[in-house]
């Protein structure tokens, strides 16, 4: 699960649970190991303070509760928070955790409904 969306080309959102795995390639920064997250634009390599396990169970009582959707136009599983998820954590969290302005529009390009 993505804690902190970093700023990339690719966008990231709080709470999006996805495939991810330990990033082998180049030096390790401040000797912390880093994390490859896959998308269908690309990979990003997050820092481990970004990112948090989330085992399967957890996953099927997050989208039996309606909580997170399948993002249906993604080839990599990407399990992206529902509207009235993320507008909870942006006003509990902000900008702290990497929610940028539009984050409206790029859930819309994902096939993800923003309807309330």
């Amino acid at each position: 699960m993505v804690i902190r969306a970093p700023i990339t080309q690719i966008k990231l959102f709080p709470g999006e649970i996805g495939t991810a795995h330990l990033y082998r390639e180049g030096r390790y920064y401040y000797n912390l190991p880093r994390i490859e997250y896959e998308t269908d634009e690309g990979n990003v390599v997050l820092f481990p303070h970004e990112v948090s396990p989330v085992d399967s169970k957890t996953l099927i009582e997050l989208k039996e509760a309606g909580e997170i959707k399948l993002a249906p136009n993604s080839k990599t599983p990407r399990y992206i928070p529902t509207q009235e998820m993320m507008m909870q954590i942006q006003s509990e969290y902000g900008k702290r955790v990497g929610l940028n302005a539009g984050w409206k529009e790029d859930l819309e390009k994902l096939g993800i409904c923003t309807e309330v």
